[in-house]
């Protein structure tokens, strides 16, 4: 663990350690597998008071810094990286509230985070992802409040939200809105059924007709852009320490592996090339959460996070895939298994390459020493 944390994330990250190994590494693992139980997963991780990770103090959450939310995510991952990854969706949630919203709205979806449900982020369309132009959700502004028409797609928490932050076209442009999950004319479809992170409910959610009042638009009409960017900015460091939680066990598992599976009349662990494999795995583990430090040291200074945490999100993605897949191989075929727990890791990690914005729209936005995709 590289991340200085305080007394009270320390002692909350020992409890969650208990809790991951005692209790949910299990129950995750079956829902994976039967692709049910997800609800009582969540029951269990309500339970554990999780829903509290990235409620500001202020509105009854607790004092923890950037590197205690992200140890504690990174834990979570270790132990299932949907559950990491559906808590990991209230920070894309809760950061334009707390730079754009009201105070009774910021205290009503920080209510909702603390009774269990969720907040989601709904920015993807089927033609408009990395392209966030492309988004064809229209808000319509008429006799004092908006109307939200279009479709969101691979909304993460999409149908266990308390309120979805939502992204449409306005006549100024993208806008950005916050709207209860309750309100009438949503509908949120049925869970997608995915390579990885099947423990994370990502569905479609689509708006008819969806009236808003005015005071629920998240900045000026036509910030949408900087409300989002706001939000990815920082959540990309917490993608970062979610994927350094897979690769970290990953390796954890592909060591003990080598040590106990015997080739050639020795152990694995012996041989030459695997320790190389495992070096290898230990050098980007530990760059990766080196990258996830500089960029939460930002966050928490208030500076501009925007290259370090693509820096980090992309660098712990790709070490998550090669860590994975590494671990696989020290397994052999038992790997390529279900009842080895490796095979998880492989269908979970590759996610990471993709959420938070594709690891090639973010290389080329460095690649070109910019800050931003191309417009």
């Amino acid at each position: 663990m590289t991340y200085k944390l305080s007394d009270l994330g320390s002692d909350i990250l020992s409890d969650i350690k208990t809790f991951c190994e005692r209790d949910l590494r299990a129950q995750a693992a079956e829902a994976d597998r039967t692709r049910q139980g997800v609800e009582e997963l969540y029951e269990a991780t309500g339970r554990m008071g999780l829903g509290v990770l990235f409620v500001p103090e202020a509105n009854g959450g607790l004092d923890l810094t950037p590197e205690d939310r992200a140890a504690i995510l990174e834990e979570l991952a270790y132990c299932d990286a949907g559950v990491a990854v559906s808590y990991m969706a209230n920070c894309l949630a809760t950061v334009p509230l707390k730079m754009y919203a009201p105070d009774d709205l910021m205290d009503s979806c920080c209510r909702m985070m603390l009774e269990g449900k969720f907040g989601a982020f709904c920015l993807t369309e089927d033609q408009a992802g990395s392209d966030i132009d492309g988004i064809l959700t229209r808000a319509e502004h008429i006799d004092g409040e908006y109307v939200v028409n279009g479709t969101k797609a691979f909304v993460t928490n999409g149908n266990a939200a308390g309120f979805y932050i939502v992204f449409a076209k306005t006549d100024n442009g993208l806008s950005a809105f916050c709207v209860d999950a309750d309100t009438e004319g949503i509908t949120a479809g049925e869970d997608e059924r995915k390579l990885g992170i099947r423990n994370s409910r990502t569905c479609e959610v689509s708006f008819t007709d969806v009236k808003v009042p005015e005071d629920r638009l998240l900045g000026a009409e036509g910030e949408g852009k900087k409300v989002a960017a706001s939000a990815l900015d920082r959540a990309r460091a917490f993608c970062a320490a979610a994927a350094t939680g897979v690769a970290r066990r990953s390796l954890d598992l592909a060591a003990a592996r080598a040590e106990e599976r015997i080739l050639f009349g020795k152990p694995l662990a012996h041989l030459e090339n695997v320790q190389i494999k495992l070096g290898e795995m230990r050098e980007k583990i530990g760059a990766a959460g080196l990258s996830c430090v500089q960029a939460l040291e930002l966050i928490r200074e208030g500076k501009d996070c925007r290259a370090a945490s693509a820096y980090a999100k992309c660098l712990a993605a790709d070490t998550a895939v090669f860590c994975a897949d590494s671990a696989l191989q020290i397994y052999g075929g038992c790997g390529y298994c279900e009842d080895y727990p490796v095979e998880k890791l492989f269908r979970d990690a590759r996610i990471f390459r993709i959420s938070e914005g594709a690891n090639e729209v973010l290389l080329e936005m460095i690649g070109r020493g910019t800050d931003r995709p191309r417009a």
